[in-house]
């Protein structure tokens, strides 16, 4: 009896020791179960941070291009409204030279000369048509004297109109009305009136105005190779840039948006 009983309690530790064996083991495994799912979750976690950075990244991106392309659009219209403001600018300046110099063919002709001109030296158009039409009102010619008061802003300073209208005077009303003339420009006013003394009476118009044309125009007058002094200035060059800069822009307008654009308002005033 008591061997029985001792066999029993050893086949009874044996299979509480092999159930203890195989309750660990599950024990072990549930935990090796339980750390790959921590890790596969510190992924996920770690992926859906990714995602998340990502997905704001590309909110960022989108915004930033959103405002680009505004900015672009922005741009465009203000450059296509530069665009025929430059060309409706031409059609003005043509329009004023039409009434100054008689005929439509003729404006354009001396436009087109005005352009050229102020695609290559430091004057503004605007400055270049408004000096033009001073002259030409005073009955002096504008061919003849343009480049000589060119040469006088850029040799004595002042800007192109006021010294247009100077000479015009000048040229006009003779040597008694020069006031102008020799107040802004009194070392030309010299020149001219030394000139008008070696060709007669300096009181003669006729002789006046001669002189004006030779001190303007000769090499070794005091204004000489006064434009390209200037255009080698740094507000010279600045002044050459903008003018290519509205170059530019006029051979857009004269693409075809200037005249839709007239044509646009035109059918807005008949409606």
């Amino acid at each position: 009896m008591a061997v029985d009983v001792v066999t029993y309690i050893l086949e009874l530790e044996d299979r509480v020791s092999k159930e203890l064996k195989e309750t660990k083991g599950n024990a072990d495994r549930l935990e090796k179960s339980l750390n790959k799912l921590r890790a596969e979750q510190e992924r996920g976690r770690k992926a859906d941070e990714r995602r998340a950075k990502s997905i704001e990244t590309m909110k960022k991106g989108m915004a930033a291009a959103a405002i680009a392309m505004t900015a672009l659009a922005a741009a465009g219209a203000a450059f296509a409204k530069s665009s025929i403001e430059a060309t409706a600018s031409m059609e003005k300046y043509e329009a004023q030279l039409t009434v100054l110099l008689g005929t439509a063919d003729l404006a354009k002709e001396r436009l087109e000369l005005l352009f050229e001109i102020g695609s290559s030296t430091p004057f503004e158009l605007d400055q270049l048509v408004l000096a033009e039409q001073r002259l030409e009102s005073f009955g002096a010619s504008g061919n003849q004297l343009r480049q000589g008061v060119m040469d006088l802003v850029g040799a004595l300073g002042g800007n192109l109109p006021e010294a247009a209208t100077a000479v015009g005077k000048s040229f006009a009303a003779g040597r008694a009305g020069s006031d102008g003339l020799r107040e802004s420009y009194a070392l030309l006013f010299r020149d001219i009136d030394r000139r008008a003394n070696l060709l007669g009476d300096p009181k003669d118009i006729l002789i006046w105005q001669k002189a004006i044309v030779e001190a303007l125009n000769a090499v070794d007058g005091v204004v000489a190779g006064g434009t390209a002094a200037l255009a080698a200035t740094f507000e010279g060059q600045l002044s050459n840039l903008s003018d290519q800069w509205f170059k530019f822009k006029k051979k857009v307008g004269d693409a075809g948006l200037f005249e839709y654009a007239k044509l646009g308002v035109g059918e807005l005033l008949r409606a």
